[in-house]
């Protein structure tokens, strides 16, 4: 899929799936559906990862420390489907769906999970989504989890950036 989704022809996605064209098209209209299919399953996916997350909010958990409990489903996500993720992440359908906009409305509710963050003033909450789609996407692009310390350090070198005691 070098090419593009845009350029992808169903011959050549067939083709690459080793299936022939009316086997597609009796399981899809077209690639798009193909493609709303697919980032449908993913968030389908990261909602069981929310769920587990939501267990840990009501655990009293603060991020860090549910986020142990969370690597492997985080792995699984977003290294170990990597290739998946990429490609999905390059889709935007005529609706407007999207991987990213949609995991963005899910990381947005964990915020609105948290006694820390449900009084957040909208750019407060829109700051902390930021932040964790920069790690999300640090990890599908590094294909590993950065390190909570390196987090640590950037975040309080980003408050020195804008001298923030």
């Amino acid at each position: 899929m070098d090419q593009g989704f845009n350029q992808l022809s169903i011959r050549t996605l067939s083709e690459t799936a080793q299936i022939n064209r009316q086997t597609f098209y009796a399981h899809f209209t077209d690639k798009y559906s193909l493609a709303e299919s697919m980032i449908k399953a993913f968030i389908a996916d990261m909602d069981r990862l929310l769920q587990d997350r939501a267990i840990t909010a009501d655990n009293q958990l603060n991020i860090a420390e549910s986020s142990t409990i969370l690597i492997p489903t985080i792995t699984e996500l977003y290294i170990n489907r990597n290739a998946e993720v990429r490609v999905l992440q390059t889709i935007t359908l005529d609706n407007n769906l999207s991987l990213n906009s949609e995991i963005q409305k899910r990381i947005t509710a964990i915020f609105k999970l948290y006694s820390e963050t449900k009084t957040a003033t909208p750019f407060e909450l829109e700051l902390n989504v930021a932040v964790v789609m920069t790690i999300l996407n640090h990890t599908i692009e590094e294909k590993k989890l950065p390190d909570l310390n390196e987090v640590k350090n950037s975040l309080r070198n980003l408050g020195k950036l804008f001298d923030i005691n």
